[in-house]
């Protein structure tokens, strides 16, 4: 069996890809509480934004902040574009159809990607973050500020996320609407899951 020693950098980066997988997990439970579809391209999705920032920062010469600002806004149209044209067809449909049609959507970025970033014997692609030259030494082990920031962002948002969709009327409605999509109407205070379809619905309070 190999030394203790060998397994400590791996412990250091799977608590920062943990962090990463953290933060990725939140957003596919917020997206679902909002709309009650299981997005599974979600990695897709983020996968296209982070070869075009790598493709704006290396390829073209740009600064940092304009690839990430691309990433954010190739993901945000991806995924708009993906709900103003499906979603009104898949609106009533079964939600194993809903999470189904995500994965075609998984496989078209998929094959988008191999075609316009074709990979050539295993070549990998990475970005380089300020925060990746930083950082301090535990146990001889050394930690960069982007292992720190993702793993203290990953368990600050799991942990906000989980106390706004329980303690808050917005987080409330949108759990609502999850279990109920034709809860009437979608607003904090005036969404209730056990809303009997026989009592006419009263007016909000604004």
């Amino acid at each position: 069996m190999p030394p203790w020693a060998d397994f400590e950098p791996f412990i250091v980066s799977g608590l920062a890809l943990g962090g990463v997988y953290a933060l990725s997990g939140v957003g596919l439970v917020v997206l679902y509480r909002a709309t009650g579809v299981l997005f599974l391209a979600f990695g897709a999705v983020g996968a296209l934004g982070a070869l075009i920032a790598w493709s704006l920062t290396t390829r073209a010469g740009a600064p940092g902040w304009a690839g990430w600002l691309a990433c954010v806004a190739v993901a945000a149209a991806v995924t708009l574009g993906y709900g103003t044209l499906f979603g009104p067809a898949l609106a009533k449909r079964d939600p194993l159809v809903k999470a189904v049609a995500t994965i075609g959507l998984t496989l078209i970025l998929y094959g988008l990607m191999d075609l316009l970033w074709t990979t050539s014997g295993g070549q990998a692609r990475s970005l380089t973050l300020p925060t990746d030259n930083g950082g301090f030494t535990v146990a001889q082990i050394q930690v960069t500020w982007t292992q720190v920031i993702a793993l203290a962002a990953g368990v600050v948002l799991t942990v906000a996320t989980g106390a706004f969709l329980r303690f808050t009327k917005l987080g409330t409605a949108m759990r609502a609407m999850a279990n109920d999509r034709e809860c009437w109407p979608a607003w904090p205070g005036c969404c209730w899951p056990t809303w009997s379809r026989s009592t006419p619905p009263r007016s909000p309070s604004w």
